[in-house]
């Protein structure tokens, strides 16, 4: 936040971007295409737009920008910092939204891949070869943690979770030793926010509402904010069909 440029593009000692990096897969019609390769360079333009083109704020860094700017101006450049920054081995912040659409596609079409290769014969004999996606949400984490940590560690463990967390000591120890697990994270969560208290990110401006409608209402951003919003939601519910079964 003191340091780094939130329209930068490239990889650190690369030329490498993001752009490179997620398209044409963010853009393929059979993915429920997310945003263009123009809508792309539109959201770095203005990001540029906004980064260091007010006098006041010339040599400022992103940080004094959030600080300064209009709030719904501050708001359109974190949310394109939060698009179309690159990283580096520093693993610079940014982009994060973007990448998360990726990865929901890219693990979709691998989940579809491995599915065709099960139905293929070898020897005369099924293969078996089975890729399971787990999509997980904050909202889940912040409602239960403890059955959120539990559901995240069977995920992790698989069928064989015993063998994997307490072998010879049998299921009802283990189950013990799974929620037990949870519960220091939930500790430690609770720690960290305070008991009884609100998520640590939640309730700290009183115009939440006003600048969430700004973002859902432009022209840019919103559409594409919709269409990744859907894809999460689809993600998630399949999750948890998954998980009810």
């Amino acid at each position: 936040m003191n340091k780094h440029d939130p329209c930068h593009l490239q990889y650190d000692n690369s030329n490498t971007t993001l752009k490179d990096l997620l398209f044409p897969t963010l853009s393929i019609e059979t993915t429920k295409v997310i945003l263009t390769p123009q809508n792309f360079d539109d959201i770095s333009q203005l990001c540029s737009s906004l980064y260091q083109t007010i006098p006041s704020l010339k040599d400022a860094k992103f940080k004094g920008h959030l600080q300064q700017l209009d709030p719904i101006d501050g708001l359109k450049l974190s949310t394109a910092h939060m698009m179309i920054r690159g990283g580096g081995v520093l693993l610079m912040p940014g982009g994060d939204i973007l990448r998360m659409a990726n990865n929901i596609v890219k693990l979709k079409q691998l989940q579809e891949y491995v599915t065709e290769q099960q139905q293929q014969h070898e020897n005369g004999v099924k293969r078996n070869k089975p890729f399971t996606v787990v999509t997980v949400s904050m909202d889940d984490f912040l409602t239960d943690p403890i059955q959120f940590i539990t559901t995240y560690l069977t995920f992790l463990t698989g069928d064989n979770y015993e063998q994997h967390l307490c072998p010879n000591e049998g299921a009802k120890v283990c189950q013990k030793r799974m929620k037990s697990i949870a519960k220091s994270f939930e500790q430690s969560y609770n720690n960290i926010k305070g008991v009884g208290q609100k998520h640590v990110t939640t309730g700290k401006h009183e115009n939440r509402a006003e600048l969430l409608e700004a973002l859902r209402g432009d022209g840019l951003f919103g559409p594409i904010l919709d269409r990744i919003e859907l894809l999460v939601e689809e993600a998630l519910e399949e999750s948890r069909d998954s998980s009810r079964k």
